[in-house]
């Protein structure tokens, strides 16, 4: 129930009053967001917050007011719900996390069901937020079932695979289910057919959304299925035809990537072609061209010819990427591509081998030019240039093979020649290796690059052959790239065999050639291999090229060539060759060759000689290359003897020497079995067969090479030549292997470490057949006392693992070893006599086969059996002091112990192992573990496990689980973090290891560390310990002045400090609010924590920093955990708000600040009053407002800090006094700091401060504190104008009830003159009677604010639209604004007399204008309710702000929708004629007007008329008045209609009258054109609207018209007037009384010609037929006419009048069809054409209009025209008289002339018409010009070339004239012969010769520079120089 209005003007008085809110019904969910929800929502409610929203959205996007209507009139614009829903819906996605879209769519969904009608559209609205809340409240509200979808059970299949979404699972359901991909697909092309209606909209969302999920989706497929490919290109071709970017780049991205993996069919793809062109019609870009690219190299189908098209269509785009290749890389990587897709188009056009290029087109030569644009300017990929280069040269060898006449078109032909060579000359300049590799013809070569200073112009076919095998033979190829081995097995010979020829081509070349076509280290490859590989015989030129000086001197490896040679000095077989190598440069200059030729041929061992003087050259630089090397260890004679002089050398001397490569060299020879020399093989052989055992030479000599190097002694070295043994053994080398293992034993020393080297070797050894050789060893030497007992010792001080390795390997993955490994294990268990360990045998024995079968086993046998402790203790001791691989494999063993002693026996060991941190220390770590996390957290007081777990912890090293790499220390921290296993942990221990941990977290941290201590029971005081341990006691203090540390942290002691901080505020972050840790004092750290924020530096707040956010984090939840109760127990000291101001002040991250005020908020608990003064400098600090610096960030911080702090305030007051006073002084102080806020800031700024402390009560307060922030302003108009705009800009934000209330509170308060409302604004409570009162004051600029805000704020609109739906609230807040300006208004009356007048009046001035406003604003319907009581009103201020009203209301409304206003005619009518004041008289005039066409009882109407009668109009005196006056009666004749028509004789009779009489009036200019303006309009819609009844004054209106058409004063109107008569007078009318009319008008040229403009836009109206019927009368009266120049003579206005008549005529008569207006035209001019000279000159200009507009179709009268300007031209005199006459014949003549030819006239009238046109020369030279004009167009429409050459000839000899004006003017006349004619003149050039050779002499020195001027233009024209003619 509504108050009564005096109710609410008593609640609007005092700032605590609200208004009563209506009660609505609340509506249920689904909720989309917690605003939303029913516990503080009804249905009104979300209607105003969406109504509210869709202001908002309108500001950001006009096109929301579309929707309005529809969401809340339910009013559907003629179209369907469902489109506008889906309109709506595309629209607002964009928004969908802004709070208002967010409230139009809880109002979509919960009146319109969108979540059920149209799930498809909402679904898709929101998806591209999936991250986000809103989108996971939206999916929980659709519901398609039983609501229907056209994609059945999509959203049932995607809530069970995508809820809730990420964007993996996004991906792969779109993949896998071909409903969703076609969902989205047909939603997009909704979407795109969308942006022809909103072109603008925002698309940004949805298409990225759309593309990500597509590719994504794409790319989880193996292969995209034909029906995907189908959907996706539906929307490729439809977005790539949309005019919005968005769409454009999104269908080039999906059509980029699917064309790449889809082979589209060739209809497909002449579609997407199709829209390519489009799209490049559009828009050339690199996007598109990179598109074409795409569709050429992948579809099979694209048509290469429409291809070539639209490649030559985007050379704008090759263009600006040659421009910009220098500035780009990527611009220069797509020309490389265009250039590769410009050659695959041009492929097609190649003929085929043997082919000749007949035809060329030009897009086949702008593509060449392309590709030579390209290779000059980018650099490009080589591949791109060969395959550029290789099409190139097929074209020109197809050209060359052509002949020039098979060529169809030898031009383009020729530029295709030219533009190939160009590419091959810009190829063969900036890539000549790529140059080389084109393949070209020997007997071609001269085209063919090969390169290097040596070859000549014209190669040599030996080196064109050579450089041919070089590129294009694989094996040489091959052989240039790597060296190879001495397996020379049977494919290599026929490799070498099949590729002889090519081989040979490339030795016979000269070596400084081959040296110039490939690299030193190529060719040295090439010739070693070679050497290595081919038949001795055949090696003649390989030696010749490696021995050369030009290649000796390039290489660096001679010593390799040198070892290669040595053999060919052994055998005689090889003397030619040997030969060679002593003659050759290398042979005589390497110091070692040259001395070999000093052996003697007799010596019967060539090869120790040779070794002896290689000894010399043995040192280890020439080992460790020898060792290295990768060839000559291949090639057996050269090692043997490398290797016999090394052990030589060592016999000798000791030498350092690589032994590990050594060995590693001797195990690969010797396991190889390649270096045996024949005679060795052979008497082997023989041996087998007598059975005797003959250790080879060459195995004698590896035993002496390691026996001198002594390296049995290192293990590597003897586990290399141990993996070898198998090999040798399966050679039969059983000497040899027992040698090499007789060396091992005898290295080893002691049958203990024997037996470990072969353990060790077992383990480490990749090769089973070593481990299974080894374990055999082992066996063997079981069998011996000695070793068993070194086995199986097992003292405390033995340190023996011996037993240990050998568990080791019954888990190996080999069945074999196993096997072997546990026969030992029984061998050693029968004579194992230590009872501790034979529980172990027994054990592994009894369950062998379980243990074989599957290694897994073990654990569960284990823990089964009843092994002693002391027994798996020494197994402990064992693995411990064993290798680490051991530990890792045997760690199931030891499982079972549980003693302290073990565990921390075990966390020792992984002590020592994380120091390692080797390999296999990771895994037994790993293992540790695995298998002993839980016990070792229970033995924690233990130091050793302690130290292994925190040491364990923080570890980095890394290891492959389930095939991803992970850490060790999160393995051990997933295995720790269970609650049962800290459970019973004591605190020293957690203290110790929070310490430890906090200690680490300076340096290094694990992110699991921390989940792993909230399991702790940490109590508050050791995180005080911790902070104060981290920062030195004392130094955590608060108090003081507020401030941050101002120095960057920067030491490295510093950011140590840090970093241990910020691990105990994460701990604590997570720890705080943990449900049972509640309960703890967290008060107590509120301080510390506070002390800590001070600690930060400026940078830290400037930059929002993580330790910023962490610090306010940790305070907001220790704020949360604790209770108000205790909290309110803190002191002052312990809370610092202005730290927390500073924070809010300068951070630039809104998370910080939020956190910041959050925080502060809370503090209010404790200090409010000290948290108010803190967070007002957040608005005003240090004298300098925050939001100076206007940014969306402070504007963030100071709406952030409104939203929480001013709640908080309020919160903390006890009373309703209190609570006022607070909320008055929060106001204050923002409203006085106002002007620091930026004007665009402001309103939103206010806005939220004023409904924080409740609009109702304290709108109006800040509007007129607004107003009192301007009394003092230095610039004050400037601070009232920002002020206004800003308060228009604030009350558009509030809802219309409010911004109403607030001013009508301003209403209502500002008659009162209360002591309480002047303490409230800070004005005088007495008044001064000497001074200006500062509250009326304030109430003056209240008032003039006010006439500023309301007409500026849309209240009508806006009121208009709530009467729909909250019609009687708002018209009793109408009624009770209106109530509350007009008391206000009458409260002025009464003002102190002692008031300044000016002020006061001022007051009363605003007053009334403020009423008007009032009065504006209430709808029509309830203001005409109450205008009679205003009307009637004694108040004559009152009465003429009503009628202005009045007027407003009425010309908004329809007179359908006007209702019952004939009331207010009386009244006004009486206001009319008794009104004395003229100005109110007027509006009430004006209102009757307005009244007058809403009124329909006619009754009424004719009483007005009798009532404002011509009488009435006689007597106003005011000219305003009386232009309103006419105007009313005009109108009110106008609504009478039939009624009105006995009233028009009178009134008719006074408007012409008053308009002939007016001239004589004293009224100024102003006031004259008001009343004519209203005379000449009451006319003209007194015409139209009774036009038969008109006929009487007819003739009166036209003569008025005309001659006022041009009036200064009247000629607005009386051009309307004047149309109106054209369109509403008839032709049969108007044509009878013409000739009357025009005789009337005679003497005024002006009149006369608008009266012949008027008559031919009446007559035009006339149908064809009915015009030809009046055909007589149109040329009499416009024959008449066209005597005007006769009668009136030449003058300017004249000739402006017969223009006119002309113009009009023809506007009539060339409607008509030519067959008709011949006969007309011919009546005119036979009329004329006998006429005076004035007569004459009329029928020209008559003429040359004519012809102007025929144009062509004028050829019936040329002959006319020509004969007739003839006679006259002949027969007129020279006198100025005639001049008129001769301008219009020679212009008519040129105008005619233009169109037409001249072909219907002889010669000889040809010749008079000549004759008698240069005739005028002899006249004034004012015509000189025309006539050179006349001529021109003669010559140029004169076809006959006899005419024309009379013509010419005839003005030659003009040339001749005495006249120096007359010969100038022939020359330009011959000129523009020249230009007309062009080359055709040349036929008449002799002619002309002699005449300009005279005019060359020509006394004239202006007339001979003319001429000089015209033969240069001549040779222009001509294309040809003319001196020969002058010659």
């Amino acid at each position: 129930m509504v108050t009564s209005l005096a109710r609410q003007l008593a609640a609007l008085r005092t700032p605590a009053s609200s208004a009563p809110t209506a009660q609505a019904t609340a509506y249920s969910g689904p909720f989309l967001f917690p605003e939303a929800n029913q516990d503080n929502c009804d249905l009104s409610t979300l209607k105003e917050n969406a109504e509210e929203s869709i202001s908002r959205l309108i500001d950001m996007d006009v096109v929301f007011s579309r929707f309005t209507r529809f969401l809340f009139e339910d009013i559907l614009d003629a179209r369907l719900e469902s489109e506008i829903i889906e309109e709506l819906l595309f629209l607002l996605s964009p928004y969908t996390l802004l709070r208002p879209a967010q409230w139009v769519l809880q109002f979509l969904v919960t009146k319109y069901k969108v979540n059920y009608k149209y799930p498809e559209l909402f679904f898709f609205c929101v998806l591209p937020f999936y991250e986000f809340e809103i989108y996971a409240k939206a999916v929980d509200a659709i519901d398609t079932v039983p609501g229907g979808t056209d994609y059945p059970n999509w959203f049932l299949k995607f809530k069970q695979a995508c809820v809730p979404t990420t964007k993996l699972a996004l991906y792969r359901h779109t993949a896998a289910e071909r409903g969703f991909i076609k969902l989205l697909c047909d939603m997009v092309l909704r979407l795109s057919k969308m942006t022809v209606t909103y072109p603008e909209i925002r698309l940004q969302r949805q298409a990225s959304m759309f593309v990500m999920t597509i590719l994504g989706a794409l790319e989880n497929r193996q292969q995209v299925e034909e029906e995907q490919a189908m959907y996706i290109l539906q929307v490729i071709l439809n977005c790539m035809k949309s005019c919005h970017p968005e769409l454009v780049a999104m269908s080039q991205i999906l059509l980029s990537y699917v064309l790449s993996r889809v082979a589209f069919k060739e209809k497909a793809v002449l579609k997407i072609t199709k829209s390519l062109r489009k799209c490049m019609k559009k828009s050339a870009s690199m996007e598109n061209m990179m598109l074409l690219i795409l569709m050429v190299r992948t579809q099979a189908n694209m048509d290469v010819d429409k291809a070539r098209k639209m490649m030559v269509s985007l050379e704008p785009v090759i263009n600006f990427g040659l421009n910009a290749s220098a500035e780009d890389e990527d611009t220069a990587s797509n020309l490389d591509s265009i250039l590769y897709t410009v050659a695959l188009l041009i492929q097609p056009l190649v003929p085929e081998e043997d082919g000749q290029l007949t035809v060329s087109t030009a897009e086949l030569n702008q593509m060449l030019g392309y590709a030579a644009s390209i290779i000059k300017k980018v650099p490009v990929s080589t591949d791109t240039v060969e395959y550029v280069g290789d099409t190139a040269y097929r074209l020109l060898k197809a050209i060359s093979r052509t002949s020039v006449e098979d060529m169809v078109d030898s031009g383009l032909v020729d530029a295709t020649k030219s533009a190939v060579e160009k590419i091959l000359n810009l190829i063969h300049t900036s890539y000549p290796a790529q140059y080389q590799r084109i393949h070209v013809d020997t007997d071609d070569v001269d085209v063919f690059f090969l390169g290097g200073q040596t070859v000549e112009k014209r190669p040599k076919e030996s080196q064109v052959a050579a450089k041919k095998a070089l590129l294009n033979n694989t094996l040489i190829n091959f052989l240039m790239k790597n060296f190879v081995s001495n397996q020379v097995h049977e494919g290599m010979l026929k490799l070498l065999k099949r590729n002889k020829k090519s081989i040979d081509d490339v030795l016979e070349a000269e070596t400084n050639f081959l040296m110039e076509q490939m690299e030193v280290d190529e060719l040295e490859k090439l010739l070693v291999n070679l050497l290595v590989t081919k038949k001795k015989k055949e090696l003649g030129s390989v030696i010749n090229h490696l021995c050369s000086q030009i290649f000796v001197e390039k290489i660096e490896n001679k010593f390799r060539l040198e070892l290669l040679l040595a053999p060919f000095f052994v055998k005689e077989e090889l003397a030619e060759l040997k030969a060679l190598i002593v003659k050759s440069y290398f042979g005589k200059q390497s110091t070692f060759l040259s001395s070999l030729p000093l052996i003697s041929d007799e010596n019967p061992d060539k090869q120790s000689a040779i070794i002896e003087k290689l000894m010399l050259y043995v040192n280890p630089s020439s080992v460790n290359t020898f060792l290295i090397d990768p060839v000559i260890p291949t090639q057996r004679q050269a090692t043997m003897m490398f290797l016999a002089a090394i052990e030589l050398k060592l016999r000798q001397e000791e030498m350092m020497v690589d032994k590990p490569k050594l060995v590693n060299l001797i195990s690969r020879l010797v396991g190889s079995g390649a270096l045996l020399v024949e005679n060795e093989a052979e008497s082997e052989s023989k041996s087998k067969k007598k059975k005797k055992k003959i250790q080879p030479s060459t195995e004698k000599l590896f035993l002496k090479l390691l026996e001198n190097t002594k390296v049995m002694s290192e293990f590597s070295s003897s586990m290399f030549l141990m993996e070898s043994l198998p090999r040798l053994l399966e050679k039969d080398r059983k000497l040899f292997v027992d040698a090499i293992e007789d060396m091992i034993k005898a290295s080893k020393g002691t049958e203990s470490e024997h037996l470990k080297f072969y353990l060790h070797v077992s383990m480490k050894s990749s090769c089973l057949k070593t481990r299974y050789l080894c374990l055999q060893r082992l066996g063997t030497l079981l069998n011996t006392e000695s070793y068993v007992q070194a086995m199986l010792n097992s003292g405390p001080t033995t340190n023996n693992s011996l037993l240990a390795m050998l568990l080791t390997q019954i888990f190996h993955v080999n069945d074999k070893i196993r096997r072997v490994t546990f026969a030992l294990l029984r061998v050693l268990g029968k004579q194992c006599k230590d009872e501790k360990l034979k529980p172990v045998f027994k054990f592994l024995l009894v369950h062998k086969s379980e243990i074989i079968s599957q290694s897994e086993n073990l654990q569960p046998l284990i823990s089964k059996s009843a092994i002693p402790d002391e027994t798996l203790k020494i197994l402990l001791d064992q693995m411990i002091s064993s290798s680490v691989p051991c530990f890792e494999v045997l760690v199931d063993f030891i499982a079972p112990l549980k003693s302290k002693e073990a565990v921390s026996s075990i966390a020792e060991f992984g002590k020592k192992l994380l120091k390692d941190q080797s390999q296999d220390s990771i895994g037994a770590i790993k293992a540790i573990i695995d298998k002993f996390t839980k016990k070792i957290i229970k033995q924690m007081d233990s130091d050793a496990c302690f130290d292994f777990f925190s040491s364990c912890a923080y570890v980095n090293s890394t290891i492959t689980v389930a095939g991803l790499e992970t850490k060790l220390s999160s393995i051990l921290l997933d295995k720790a973090t269970s609650p049962k296993l800290w459970a019973s942990t004591e605190s020293g221990v957690v203290e110790k290891l929070i310490s430890h941990t906090v200690e680490m977290s300076g340096d290094s941290t694990n992110v699991k560390m921390i989940p792993l201590l909230h399991l702790l029971n940490i109590s508050v005081e050791m995180l005080i310990n911790q902070l104060n341990s981290v920062w030195g006691k004392g130094n955590l203090v608060t108090g003081g002045r507020g401030g941050y540390t101002e120095q960057t942290p920067g030491s490295e002691a510093e950011l140590l400090i840090w970093g241990k901080t910020v691990f105990l505020l994460e701990l604590m972050d997570g720890y705080i609010l943990k449900e049972d840790r509640k309960d703890l004092h967290w008060e107590k750290l509120v301080q510390p924590v506070f002390a800590v924020l001070r600690k930060l530096s400026d940078d830290d707040v400037l930059e929002s920093s993580y330790k910023l956010n962490l610090v306010l984090t940790v305070l907001m939840k220790l704020f949360t955990a604790a209770p108000d109760s205790k909290i309110k127990l803190l002191s002052n000291k312990d809370l610092e708000p202005e730290l927390l101001t500073y924070c809010i002040r300068r951070s630039s991250n809104p998370e910080s600040r939020q956190l910041a005020l959050k925080v502060l908020a809370r503090c209010a608990v404790t200090i409010p009053q000290y948290v108010l003064q803190n967070s007002m400098t957040i608005f005003t600090f240090m004298g300098t407002h925050l939001l100076k610096m206007d940014s969306k960030h402070s504007y963030k911080i100071a709406c952030d800090a409104i939203d929480v702090i001013v709640p908080a305030l309020k919160s903390t007051c006890e009373s309703k006094a209190e609570l006022q006073k607070t909320s008055l002084d929060i106001l204050n102080n923002f409203i006085h700091m106002e002007e620091d806020v930026p004007e665009h800031r402001y309103s939103e700024f206010v806005y939220r401060l004023i409904n924080a402390l409740d609009s109702n009560s304290y709108l109006w307060i800040a509007m007129l504190l607004s107003v009192k922030s301007t009394f003092k302003a230095k610039h004050r108009q400037h601070k009232t104008n920002l002020i206004h705009r800003r308060l228009t800009d604030l009350i558009l934000r509030f809802s219309v009830e409010d911004g109403l209330k607030g001013i009508i509170g301003v209403f209502v308060n500002l008659r009162s003159d209360d002591p309480q409302l002047r303490r409230i604004f800070g004005c005088p409570v007495d008044r001064k009677d000497d001074k200006v009162d500062e509250w009326d004051v304030l109430r003056l600029g209240a008032l003039i604010m006010l006439n500023k805000i309301i007409p500026s704020c849309s209240f009508s609109q806006r009121i208009g639209k709530h009467l729909l739906h909250d019609e009687e609230i708002m018209k009793d807040l109408l009624h009770l604004l209106l109530e509350s300006s007009i008391l206000t208004l009458e409260s002025f009356e009464s003002l102190p007399d002692d008031m300044p007048n000016k002020l006061k009046s001022s007051i009363v001035t605003q007053g009334e204008k403020t009423l008007e406003l009032v009065l504006s604003l209430m709808p029509y319907n309830l203001y005409v309710s109450v205008v009679g009581v205003l009307l009637g009103s004694k108040n004559s201020t009152l009465r003429r702000r009503a009628m202005e009203v009045v007027s407003g209301k009425l010309e908004q409304v329809e007179v359908e929708e006007s209702g019952d206003v004939s009331h207010l005619l009386p009244i006004l009518l009486d206001l009319a004629v008794k009104e004395t004041i003229p100005q109110n008289q007027q509006i009430a005039l004006l209102s009757i007007r307005q009244t007058s066409r809403k009124i329909r009882d006619t009754v009424q109407l004719t009483a007005a008329l009798e009532t404002l009668n011509t009488d009435f109009l006689g007597s106003l005196a005011s000219p305003e008045v009386l232009g309103t006056a006419i105007l009313t009666m005009t109108d009110l004749l106008m609504a009478a209609g039939v009624s009105g028509v006995p009233y028009l004789e009178n009134i008719v009779t006074w408007m012409i009258t008053s308009l002939e009489k007016l001239p004589k009036s004293n009224w100024d200019e102003k006031n004259s054109k008001v009343v004519y303006s209203s005379l000449l309009l009451g006319l003209q819609k007194i015409l139209e609207k009774f036009g038969g009844f008109m006929n009487p004054y007819l003739d009166q209106l036209i003569i008025l018209a005309c001659r006022l058409y041009n009036h200064p004063q009247a000629s607005v109107r009386a051009r309307g007037l004047w149309t109106s008569v054209h369109e509403q007078v008839s032709p049969h009318v108007l044509l009878p009384r013409s000739r009357n009319l025009l005789i009337q008008l005679w003497d005024e040229p002006d009149s006369v010609s608008k009266f012949a403009s008027l008559l031919g836009l009446n007559l035009v109206t006339l149908e064809r037929s009915k015009l030809n019927a009046v055909s007589r009368q149109l040329v009499d009266i416009y024959t008449f006419a066209l005597t005007y120049r006769t009668k009136q003579g030449n003058s300017e206005e004249v000739e402006e009048t017969e223009s006119e008549i002309i113009s009009a005529f023809l506007s009539v008569a060339l409607k008509m069809s030519l067959e008709d207006f011949q006969p007309i035209f011919q009546q005119v001019v036979n009329k004329q054409k006998l006429g005076d000279p004035n007569t004459l000159t009329t029928m020209f200009n008559f003429v040359e209009k004519i012809g102007a507009r025929l144009k062509g179709l004028f050829g019936f009268s040329v002959e006319f025209v020509l004969s007739e300007s003839t006679s006259v031209l002949s027969s007129v005199s020279s006198k100025q008289s005639s001049l008129h006459l001769i301008t219009a014949i020679l212009r008519c003549l040129t105008r005619v002339l233009n169109y037409n030819k001249v072909n219907t006239i002889n010669l000889e009238k040809y010749e008079n018409l000549v004759s008698a046109l240069l005739s005028v020369y002899k006249m004034d030279s004012e015509v000189h010009q025309d006539a050179e004009d006349a001529i021109a167009s003669l010559a140029d429409s004169t076809e006959d070339d006899a005419m024309w050459k009379h013509l010419n000839f005839t003005v030659l000899m003009n040339l001749r004239a005495a006249e120096t004006e007359v010969r100038g003017r022939m020359i330009q006349l011959i000129r523009r012969f020249v230009t007309s004619r062009r080359d055709t003149y040349m036929v008449v050039l002799p002619d002309a010769v002699p005449f300009l050779s005279e005019a060359l002499e020509d006394d004239d020195q202006e007339i001979e520079e003319q001429c000089k001027e015209l033969i240069k233009h001549m040779e222009t024209t001509f294309g040809q120089n003319i001196e020969a003619y002058f010659a």
